[in-house]
């Protein structure tokens, strides 16, 4: 017995009616990611080198996490580093979860020590 999903002229006539609404919604998230995402890390990047000599030095730790991923967006963006790598290396943005976990505990900390 045929099940829809084997059939190609249903895989067809779905891709033709559900096609445009996918290309819209990769748009928006290309457009998103370029437009929006990653300057937001590159302005988090810049920050963080401008202020540096005020970061604690666990924060500093993570430092270098925070530059390989503003990196690897930027010259995947660009074109100049094939998205076969991307993939390899594993470019998450899981990894800058330390740095995310210590920022809150940073301000945690400053924040307890403003209100004694």
């Amino acid at each position: 017995m045929k099940q829809a999903g084997d059939d190609p002229e249903a895989k067809k006539r779905i891709a033709d009616s559900s096609g445009p609404v996918y290309e819209r919604l990769l748009e928006y998230d290309n457009q998103q990611l370029t437009g929006e995402l990653v300057p937001l890390y590159q302005s988090m990047l810049d920050h963080v080198t401008k202020n540096m000599w005020l970061a604690e030095p666990s924060t500093l730790d993570h430092y270098s996490a925070l530059v390989e991923y503003v990196e690897l967006w930027n010259r995947g963006l660009k074109q100049s580093l094939p998205t076969e790598v991307m993939f390899e290396v594993k470019h998450e943005e899981k990894k800058l979860d330390p740095f995310y976990a210590d920022l809150d505990l940073q301000f945690k900390r400053l924040r307890d020590e403003l209100k004694k």
